[in-house]
């Protein structure tokens, strides 16, 4: 567990967070709670920390105790309102770094180029965490379903010229057998011709007709 929390700790730290062993523990509970294939949910569980560190990253104040000034009556308490947390950017190298991350926690291999390309298709600012995840996710899924289309296009586009390929060598066989066929047919013609005027003068000759 110890080297499962570490390497995860560093994946993170990539990402310019720096989460405690117990929020990493906490995290894989979530995303694994029987502990079993944490590599195969690092994703998952580097994403739930960062989830978890960004959401408590605000801390609701309730007020700033009075201040005394030498020559005036005291400040009276100022009240801070609490704003809801502001859109994320993320950088190219954050979102090529998630990418590879998400591609392999939904067991897809990808080539840095084609994290590269899926990476630079994302908008850089979300509304949370959460919605950068699973625009990553549904890219990734859409990249895919775009190689596999594109593979089914080709085989039915190269079985159907084989098939006409197939089709016109066929027609072309069958007419050169037909061809010879009836050049043969003349020739033994010819000589089925040639065999009874022969025949005819070599009898007409000995008068044996």
């Amino acid at each position: 567990m110890r080297n499962h929390i570490e390497n995860i700790r560093i994946e993170i730290k990539k990402q310019g967070y720096t989460p405690t062993s117990q929020q990493i523990r906490d995290a894989i509970s979530t995303v694994c709670p029987q502990a079993k294939d944490i590599l195969k949910h690092k994703g998952a569980i580097v994403a739930e920390v960062i989830k978890v560190l960004t959401s408590s990253s605000i801390v609701p104040s309730e007020g700033v105790a009075p201040i005394e000034h030498p020559d005036s009556a005291p400040i009276e308490t100022a009240h801070l309102e609490v704003q809801a947390p502001s859109d994320i950017t993320v950088s190219t190298e954050e979102k090529y770094n998630l990418v590879t991350a998400q591609a392999v926690a939904l067991g897809f291999s990808l080539s840095e180029q084609e994290a590269v390309s899926i990476a630079d298709s994302i908008d850089n600012v979300f509304k949370d965490y959460s919605s950068f995840i699973g625009t990553i996710t549904t890219a990734i899924k859409s990249y895919f379903d775009y190689k596999f289309d594109s593979i089914e296009q080709l085989l039915d586009s190269s079985t159907k010229e084989l098939q006409e390929h197939i089709s016109d060598r066929t027609t072309r066989l069958n007419n050169k057998f037909a061809n010879v066929s009836g050049a043969l047919k003349t020739d033994l013609g010819g000589v089925r011709q040639s065999i009874k005027s022969a025949r005819s003068a070599i009898l007409e000759r000995f008068a044996l007709q």
